[in-house]
């Protein structure tokens, strides 16, 4: 990673991804690793950019901040030019705490900050963070069962973590107090955020940055990163769709893969989820994998289920804090019995917790990105040491239309 053009440091695993592809689909080698330690910076790539993928979305605020500030220092002193802070673009989270993890430890008094992801939805208007043109504390994110938003005023969101200033304009502007400053830019189109990289550009100012998957699209014009031919994308035998995510829009996506896309689905229990019984399924939807058919497991439904696991999981003397990570592992092992077996051509994941349950379970702990299917949903293979070679779709529970899957169906098969 010696003097690497650019590091992405991202809180969750579907975002490292949905960042990093945006660098793969123009040819620049991109990786995306997990390091949910502080140590855990490698040194073994020759990738131009890599996307590190912290973990630290459910972490409390204060060690969020050191794992961030960790991995700042280690990647000043691995010589990387530019360091960009990717956030989620519904700004779910330890905004305030990361941002400022990383000015203090980077030598740029002001951090350029754009959250909008005008492609998939979201804005920024006046300081105003957006979903489909409704503030953000007025959508379902605002009852996320992890990480609810309270406060559509990017301000205010970060001020929850931060003493650092924080000011919200309409158009760049240069620091000329020189005072740490978090500088908050409202962008509605890909025009807006465009022009804001022009600015940047003739100004200098591209060494640290912060923002979602949006404005990392322009960040390949910014930067002088070699770029060379992709491989070919081909898809063969049965498809295993994996529906993690509690989010509704997920949810409505997998109930409309079972209706409109021919899935067979299977439901997993509250006790199954948990790792508490077995799944008596395993062998039918191996063998309907086998045939090529198309699968799909989740759980049963949504908020309901989830206060019904937490209750399976007080009685089982399980921690209700220990309930994500046990049910992100559950479906990674599962996976892991079925892939040797079902051996599915193409691999869908829906939410980053259960991505990374599954990367784990199946003996990796990176990926490369290789294409956007669409805003928020991306294509990648796996590295060498993982236990399947075949596509991996993945997406962040809250993206796309309720038709998602037919449309990830329809471009890997054409």
């Amino acid at each position: 990673m010696k003097d690497a053009p650019l590091l992405i440091l991202a809180d969750d695993f579907t975002g490292s991804l949905d960042t990093g592809v945006h660098f793969a689909k123009q040819g620049v080698s991109t990786v995306v690793q997990i390091a949910d330690r502080e140590d855990s910076f490698p040194s073994d790539t020759d990738a131009q950019v890599l996307v590190l993928d912290t973990e630290s979305r459910h972490l409390s605020a204060e060690h969020a901040y050191n794992r961030i500030s960790a991995l700042t220092r280690q990647a000043r002193r691995e010589g990387v030019r530019s360091l960009y802070k990717k956030v989620d673009s519904t700004l779910r989270g330890n905004i305030g705490a990361e941002l400022t993890a990383v000015l203090d430890n980077w030598p740029a008094k002001q951090l350029v900050f754009l959250p909008a992801f005008p492609k998939a939805g979201r804005t920024t208007e006046a300081g105003i963070q957006y979903v489909h043109g409704i503030p953000l504390a007025e959508t379902s994110f605002a009852t996320d069962p992890f990480n609810p938003v309270r406060s559509s005023r990017v301000s205010e969101i970060i001020g929850a973590q931060s003493s650092v200033p924080v000011l919200c304009r309409q158009r760049y502007e240069a620091d000329s107090s020189g005072e740490k400053r978090i500088l908050v830019l409202d962008s509605s189109s890909d025009s807006d955020l465009r022009q804001v990289g022009e600015d940047l550009s003739r100004a200098g100012e591209n060494d640290l940055l912060a923002g979602c998957a949006g404005f990392a699209e322009q960040l390949p014009a910014l930067l002088d990163l070699k770029k060379s031919p992709m491989p070919a994308v081909v898809h063969r035998g049965g498809t295993l769709l994996i529906c993690g995510s509690l989010h509704p829009i997920s949810l409505q996506q997998a109930d409309y893969a079972q209706t409109h896309c021919g899935y067979h689905g299977f439901s997993l229990s509250a006790e199954q989820l948990l790792g508490l019984e077995p799944v008596e399924s395993l062998p039918e939807i191996i063998r309907l994998l086998a045939a090529g058919e198309r699968v799909m497991l989740r759980g049963g439904g949504g908020q309901e289920q989830l206060v019904t696991t937490e209750q399976v999981a007080e009685a089982a003397g399980i921690s209700r804090d220990e309930v994500p990570a046990r049910i992100a592992a559950g479906f990674g092992r599962l996976t892991a019995q079925i892939v040797p077996d079902g051996t599915p051509g193409t691999l869908i994941v829906f939410g980053g917790d259960t991505l990374l349950g599954i990367v784990r379970a199946l003996g990796g702990n990176s990926l490369i990105p290789l294409a956007e299917v669409c805003p928020g949903v991306v294509l990648a293979r796996s590295d060498r040491r993982l236990a399947f070679q075949g596509n991996l779709v993945t997406k962040a529970g809250g993206f796309g239309e309720e038709s998602l899957v037919k449309t990830i169906d329809r471009k890997l098969s054409g």
